[in-house]
C-alpha cells in the first residue's frame, strides 16, 4: 500500500446507516467540520447500538508483500481500515494498524486510544468525526517510515498472531466488557510454510500444511482474514486454489482458539464489515 493510497481516504464522510462505515466513500477532500452533522450523528448513533455496551480493542494488520499490495486491493483495505477506526471511536477503545511482509511481524503505523469524552452520548458522538480525521492524518504521516522497514517479497501471516496476542494482552482494560477484533488484510498467499504458493494446492494439502505451524492462542478474539484470493495484479487465481488458501487460513485461525473465524475475499461478506 503506497503512501498516496492511504491519503485518499482522509476526510471520508459518506456513511450508510447500519453498515458500520465499512462501505464509506473514501475520497480526498478539504477539512470539514470537526463535529458530526445531524444526518451523520444519526448514523453514528445506529452504529453505537451495535457496540452493545462493550469497548473495542481492534488490531488491523495489512499485508504489504508484492503479491498482496496493489490497486485492486487498495479500496477494500481503505474501507476496512476506515470502518475499524470509526467503530472503535464510536464504541470507545484502542485501535492499532500495522503493515507487514516477509517473515517480520507488523510495523506499527498507528496505535491510539480513541475514546471520546463528554457528559452525554450525543456529546461523545459529535466528537467522533474529528477523532477519525485525526487518526487518518496520523496514519498518513507515519506510513512512509513503517513501509521503509519492510522487505518486498514473501509474507508470514501466521506470525501476525503472535503480535496480536501481545496487543490484546496489553489493550484489554482491567474492567468492563471488551470486544476484541483482529483483522488481517491479505491475499492469503503466505510463503510460510513452503508449499502455499503452488496454484495446484488442494484443500486437503492446505489443511495439512496449516497443521505444521503454531499460531499464538487468541481466545475470545474475533478473527477476520479479508481479501483472500485477491492479488495485486487482479489475476484470476484458480477457484480451487482460492479454496485451498481459505482452508489454510481457517485451520490456522481455529488452532488459535479464536472466538470466531471469518475468511473471505470480499469485505461485503456477512460479518466482514
Amino acid at each position: 500500500m503506497r503512501v498516496r493510497d492511504f491519503k485518499v481516504f482522509r476526510r471520508a464522510r459518506s456513511v450508510a446507516v447500519g453498515m458500520t462505515f465499512a462501505t464509506a466513500t473514501l475520497v480526498l477532500g478539504s477539512a470539514c467540520s470537526s463535529t458530526a452533522q445531524p444526518g451523520v450523528l444519526a448514523d453514528l448513533h445506529a452504529l453505537r447500538e451495535q457496540c452493545k455496551g462493550a469497548q473495542q480493542s481492534a488490531l488491523i494488520a495489512s499485508d504489504e508483500s508484492t503479491t498482496s499490495r496493489g490497486s485492486t486491493s487498495r479500496a477494500i483495505r481503505q474501507q476496512v481500515i476506515h470502518g475499524g477506526i470509526t467503530r472503535t471511536a464510536v464504541c470507545g477503545g484502542v485501535f492499532r494498524l500495522t503493515v507487514f511482509s516477509g517473515s517480520q511481524v507488523g510495523q506499527t503505523v498507528f496505535d491510539g486510544d480513541l475514546r471520546a469524552d463528554g457528559a452525554t452520548e450525543v456529546a461523545r458522538l459529535r466528537k467522533v468525526p474529528k477523532i477519525v480525521d485525526d487518526s487518518i492524518e496520523a496514519i498518513d504521516k507515519a506510513l512512509p517510515a513503517a513501509l521503509a522497514t519492510l522487505p518486498g517479497d514473501g509474507t508470514d501471516t501466521t506470525a501476525q498472531y503472535h503480535a496480536a496476542a501481545e496487543f490484546f494482552a496489553q489493550a484489554k482494560p482491567a474492567a468492563g466488557a471488551t470486544s476484541m477484533t483482529f483483522t488481517v488484510l491479505t491475499d492469503g498467499i503466505s510463503t510460510v510454510p513452503t508449499g502455499l504458493t503452488d496454484h495446484g494446492l488442494t484443500t486437503t494439502e492446505a489443511t495439512r500444511l496449516a497443521r505444521t505451524v503454531t499460531p499464538a492462542l487468541l481466545p475470545g478474539v474475533h478473527i477476520r482474514i479479508i481479501g483472500v484470493g485477491r492479488t495485486s495484479d487482479d489475476g484470476q487465481l484458480p477457484s480451487t486454489y482460492v479454496d485451498a488458501l481459505k482452508a489454510f487460513q481457517t485451520e490456522v485461525c481455529q488452532a488459535s482458539r479464536a472466538a470466531s473465524c471469518l475468511i473471505v475475499t470480499d469485505p461485503e461478506s456477512r460479518g466482514a464489515k
